[in-house]
């Protein structure tokens, strides 16, 4: 950047990976819709501490008091400037008290605990959507996705975003977004079963690739690979209730 602004920028100051970061984190129903599986991973920088454990403090879906939740060390990873350690964890728990928000405690080597609350707010995870995974899938670029909405809860809206090549030697992508109302199918205890399909003209390989879990919205963000290039979708969950809250 030296020598490459107008001399009257402003930096910022260094931006700095965060300490604690939740990854994967996932929401499945289990025995028939009364029991919800809560799993994924916690990132934690170990640059300049030496972790002993890491564990999880949940409040129910109500906001009352839920319990606490062990990790076990996944692995590590390094960068050029700092090193994580990552802390998996699975809980199941009844669908009827379920989960809202978490925090996360490190206690180190030295003794030291320090508990983690997404700046007092907590990590936020909401129920009344649920992308579930294992009965979602891609075959023959046919994509199906399967989400469990609680019972009242109105129906989802589900937008594909995908890249397409664009023609004349263009080498950015346009974006095209397709747009669907749910179909309703079977209900199961307190949760209601939606899907939806897709056809994929570009898609070559589908590969789940992450699923990002919000107070308003379900973000799930899938990789392609096409014809031995990298593509990426963008699939966006969207239930218009959870607007009118914010």
């Amino acid at each position: 950047m030296i020598e490459t602004v107008p001399p009257e920028s402003v930096l910022s100051d260094v931006i700095a990976p965060y300490e604690v970061k939740p990854s994967g984190i996932q929401l499945t129903l289990l025995a028939g819709g009364s029991q919800i599986k809560f799993s994924g991973d916690i990132r934690v920088r170990t640059t300049s501490r030496t972790v002993s454990s890491v564990s999880i403090t949940y409040k129910d879906r109500n906001g009352g008091t839920g319990g606490t939740i062990t990790t076990t060390l996944a692995g590590t990873a390094n960068g050029f400037d700092d090193s994580f350690a990552f802390y998996s964890f699975n809980k199941t728990f009844p669908a009827t008290s379920s989960i809202s928000s978490f925090t996360v405690s490190v206690a180190e080597s030295g003794g030291l605990t320090t508990t983690f609350s997404n700046n007092g707010a907590g990590f936020p995870v909401q129920d009344s959507v649920i992308v579930l995974l294992p009965q979602s899938c891609s075959t023959n670029r046919n994509l199906q996705i399967t989400a469990a909405v609680r019972t009242g809860t109105p129906a989802p809206t589900l937008t594909l975003t995908q890249k397409i090549p664009r023609a004349g030697g263009i080498p950015v992508p346009a974006l095209s977004t397709s747009t669907a109302t749910m179909t309703k199918g079977v209900t199961l205890k307190y949760f209601e079963f939606f899907g939806q399909y897709f056809f994929l003209e570009y898609c070559f390989k589908f590969e789940y690739h992450e699923v990002l879990q919000h107070v308003n919205y379900l973000e799930c963000y899938y990789s392609i690979d096409e014809y031995s290039e990298h593509e990426f979708y963008h699939l966006d969950l969207y239930n218009e209730q959870f607007e009118h809250k914010l």
